[in-house]
C-alpha cells in the first residue's frame, strides 16, 4: 500500500483565494446576522447544552475536549449525551446508543464510537440535524442528562448554555476558507464563552503570544491553555499496553492533522521507517490492510480513532497493530478550575 496524502490544503493568500474568501466571509456574516437578530431561530433542546466546537476546519482538539467535558459531567453526577453529526458513517437515520451498549462506527461515525468505547457511561445521539437527534432521544433520558454538542460552534440553530471553542496556536495567522482554514472570520470568536488553545509543550511561548493577539483582535475571553498528552501504546488485537515501542514502525493514519500524530510518535522516541497517510475518517478496506500486512512490517502504529475503524477488519497474527491514546491536559491548574466552574455554572451547580 503506497503512501498517500489526500489532505485538502488551503489555497493561500493570493488574489483569487482572497476573493473567494471574501465572498464566503460575506455569506457567513449574513447568516450570523440572522441568528443574532432572530433568537427564535435557535431551538431549545430540553436539557442544558454544552457546545464544543472550533473556528478552524480540521483537527483542533475538539474530540479530546468533548472527552474531558464528559468526565467532568460524570464526576458531578450528570449523564453526558453527545450530539454528533457522525462523520464518515454509512447509516443515514438517527442512531442512539445507550450507556454500556456497543457503538458501531459505521452507524455512529468513528469519533463518537471512540468516545463511547472510552466512556461507557455516555449516551450517543447521531444525526446531521442535531435538533432531530435530540428530539429522538429526549424522552429516553434521565432528568440529569446534559447534551454535549460536538463540533457545534457554527450550529447556530441550536441554543446552548455554554460555548467552548478550541483553537490552534497559529489561529491568528490563519485565513478564511479557501485561502486558509477558518470557517468564519475571527471576530466570530466573540460569541464564545470559553476559548481553549491546544498545542504542544514546545509551543508554549507561541501560545502565549497568540492568545494575547487573539484577545486583542476579537475581545474574546482569555484562552485557557492546554497541551496534548499521549497515553500508553495499546495493542489492537491483544489489548497489551506498553510505554514504548521498540524497532522501526510503520505509521498508519486517517486523521485531519497526521503531522501532529507523527510528532507525538517522535516525542515518544518511535523510529518511523514508513508512513501511510489517508484522508480524515478514511474507511480502511480489507484489501488495503492485507496489502500492508504482506509488506511484513514489524510494528504498525495508528491513532485511537483509526483503531476504531480498523477493528471491523480481520487483523491476522502476529499482533503487530498498536494505537496511541491522544488526550489533552491543562498547562495551568487555574485554567482547569476555570473550565470546571464554567461547566458547573452551566448545569446549575454551586461553585462556592
Amino acid at each position: 500500500m503506497p503512501k498517500k496524502n489526500h489532505d485538502l490544503k488551503p489555497l493561500g493568500d493570493t488574489f483569487f483565494p482572497r476573493i473567494l474568501a471574501s465572498i464566503y466571509s460575506a455569506a457567513v456574516a449574513l447568516r450570523n446576522s440572522r441568528f443574532d437578530k432572530h433568537k427564535n431561530l435557535s431551538a431549545e433542546l430540553g436539557r442544558a447544552v454544552i457546545s464544543v466546537g472550533g473556528i478552524s476546519a480540521g483537527g483542533t482538539g475538539k474530540t479530546p475536549m468533548v472527552s474531558a467535558i464528559c468526565v467532568v459531567l460524570d464526576k458531578e453526577g450528570m449523564v453526558p449525551v453527545i450530539l454528533s453529526r457522525g462523520y464518515g458513517r454509512r447509516f443515514k437515520g438517527v442512531e442512539i446508543v445507550r450507556p454500556g451498549e456497543k457503538a458501531e462506527w459505521l452507524r455512529t461515525g468513528d469519533e463518537p464510537a471512540m468516545l463511547h468505547a472510552r466512556h461507557r457511561f455516555i449516551w450517543l445521539a447521531i444525526h446531521p440535524d442535531r435538533r432531530k437527534a435530540a428530539a429522538a432521544v429526549i424522552e429516553k433520558l434521565p432528568a440529569n442528562a446534559v447534551f454535549v454538542l460536538d463540533d457545534g460552534f457554527q450550529r447556530r440553530d441550536v441554543r446552548r448554555d455554554l460555548d467552548i471553542v478550541c483553537v490552534h496556536p497559529k489561529v491568528t495567522d490563519d485565513l478564511v476558507i479557501p485561502a486558509g482554514t477558518l470557517r468564519e472570520p475571527l471576530d466570530g470568536m466573540r460569541r464564545s464563552d470559553v476559548v481553549c488553545m491546544i498545542g504542544n509543550d514546545f509551543e508554549s511561548m507561541l501560545m502565549k503570544k497568540s492568545a494575547a493577539a487573539l484577545v486583542e483582535k476579537t475581545q474574546c475571553a482569555n484562552p485557557l491553555m492546554l497541551r496534548r498528552k499521549t497515553g500508553p501504546f495499546i495493542n489492537l488485537q491483544t489489548k497489551e499496553m506498553r510505554e514504548h515501542l521498540d524497532g522501526p514502525v510503520v505509521m498508519l493514519s486517517g486523521i485531519a492533522r497526521p503531522e501532529r500524530f507523527e510528532q507525538a510518535l517522535k516525542d515518544h522516541g518511535v523510529d518511523i521507517c514508513d508512513s501511510v497517510i489517508m484522508p480524515d475518517h478514511h474507511s480502511f478496506t480489507q484489501e488495503e490492510i492485507d496489502a500492508l500486512i504482506k509488506r511484513n512490517p514489524k510494528i504498525v502504529v495508528t491513532t485511537e480513532k483509526d483503531a476504531v475503524r480498523l477493528s471491523e477488519l480481520v487483523l491476522v497474527a502476529p499482533p503487530i497493530f498498536w494505537y496511541l491514546n491522544l488526550e489533552v491536559e491543562f498547562m495551568y491548574a487555574a485554567d482547569k478550575v476555570a473550565l470546571n466552574e464554567s461547566v458547573l455554572k452551566c448545569i446549575g451547580k454551586d461553585i462556592s
